[in-house]
């Protein structure tokens, strides 16, 4: 980084309010009462689609089932021809304050775990309820088996989980907890989940062999959405100060990755995605999909593959695709901290001109997806982010707007 480099007063404020923040799950409803979510609106990873025609076989999968969830079509392919017309409605989960892992799309009857600001700060988020991995749509598998699974979540995993709820659990020491245990709360998360389901089954009445339990034991990755909605109110926290480039949105879409600047709320700078590098399944080498997930939030506050020298196991697996100044990027890019994890060695806050002036963005940890819709997860390797959108957002903020 520049050395002559300093710090903007915006982006400070911004760093503040964020420091303020205590997210906590507070509730479970659907998206349409959550958000007042239109019936023929359904919510997708990244910015927008240029046109329906664009939207990649994974998404348009997942759209198609929460089409069917969400009573709009009584078939896959009445869903498809329905979203391709544009009778129903793609739109960026970002621009409602959710956030949705890889393919997954959120519809008006999908389940959204409420993040909410006990700070006093008024930030909320949301996130569905992870969908584990025995048919995950998150990997963008339109299958009976993972409409039967959705179908099934939507009902009685929400519900049992918003029993839970009767005061709020805050998820800052989980995730604490996580990095602890040598998690890194994106693409690593099992100590981080232990912790949480061992609060909710002191909460939950749940008897021997009951399903909605094994649910929890068996989903190592059920902290990530929840993480991914505790990011996303962090952000939001440090949102709508004029003149700053604190990072408030990061994802991509599987065609186009984009951010969002606090100064710039809802306005979208992007640039044409690229697949992640990383480790593919044999012969799947031209089938690998562009980055794709709003999961990037993660390491657009500072974990993920941003915060590696807390979790070997992820450090070990990554390593043959970061980038050689890689462990320089988190203090290179990041300006504040978060007190609940002091001590971590984990700078928090990135902005668009620190970005910038290191000429580098940020490493994101994320799956990868087969770009024809038919076999799921073929893998998994780093994304460097384009210094491009955070340049654009930085022009964009000394320009005026």
């Amino acid at each position: 980084m520049n050395a002559a480099f300093a710090d903007r007063p915006a982006d400070m404020e911004a760093l503040r309010r964020l420091a303020d923040c205590r997210p906590a799950l507070v509730s479970v409803e659907a998206a349409g009462t959550a958000l007042g979510l239109p019936e023929n609106v359904l919510l997708h990873a990244g910015p927008a689609f240029a046109d329906p025609a664009a939207v990649p076989a994974p998404v348009l999968n997942a759209a198609c089932l929460a089409a069917m969830i969400s009573g709009l079509a009584d078939n896959p392919e009445y869903a498809r021809a329905s979203i391709l017309s544009g009778e129903i409605a793609l739109r960026p989960a970002q621009d409602h304050g959710v956030v949705t892992p890889l393919a997954f799309v959120v519809g008006f009857q999908t389940p959204l775990q409420c993040i909410r600001d006990l700070g006093g700060g008024g930030a909320v988020a949301f996130a569905p309820v992870n969908d584990g991995n025995l048919h995950p749509v998150r990997t963008g598998l339109g299958t009976d088996a993972a409409f039967q699974e959705l179908r099934w979540m939507t009902v009685a995993v929400a519900d049992r989980i918003d029993a839970a709820l009767s005061r709020p659990i805050e998820l800052a020491g989980f995730a604490r907890a996580g990095l602890e245990g040598g998690d890194d709360l994106h693409g690593r998360t099992p100590a981080a989940t232990a912790a949480f389901v061992a609060e909710m089954r002191a909460r939950l009445p749940l008897g021997i062999g009951d399903a909605v339990g094994r649910f929890l034991d068996e989903s190592a990755g059920l902290f990530l959405n929840l993480w991914m909605g505790a990011t996303k109110c962090l952000m939001t926290a440090g949102a709508g100060v004029p003149g700053s480039g604190l990072v408030t949105a990061a994802a991509g879409n599987g065609v186009d990755v984009g951010i969002q600047v606090s100064g710039l709320p809802g306005r979208w700078f992007t640039v044409q995605a690229s697949p992640p590098r990383g480790a593919l399944a044999e012969g799947m080498e031209e089938r690998a999909l562009p980055a794709i997930g709003d999961s990037a939030v993660v390491e657009a506050l500072g974990f993920g593959a941003m915060s590696l020298h807390l979790s070997p196991a992820q450090a070990a697996a990554f390593a043959p695709f970061l980038p050689k100044d890689a462990a320089a990027r988190p203090a290179a890019l990041a300006a504040g901290h978060h007190p609940a994890f002091d001590g971590l060695g984990v700078p928090l806050g990135i902005t668009a001109a620190r970005v910038a002036a290191y000429g580098a963005g940020p490493l994101v940890g994320l799956g990868i997806l087969d770009r024809e819709g038919t076999a799921g997860r073929i893998g998994g390797g780093i994304y460097e982010m384009s210094v491009v959108p955070f340049v654009a957002a930085l022009a964009a903020l000394e320009g005026g707007g």
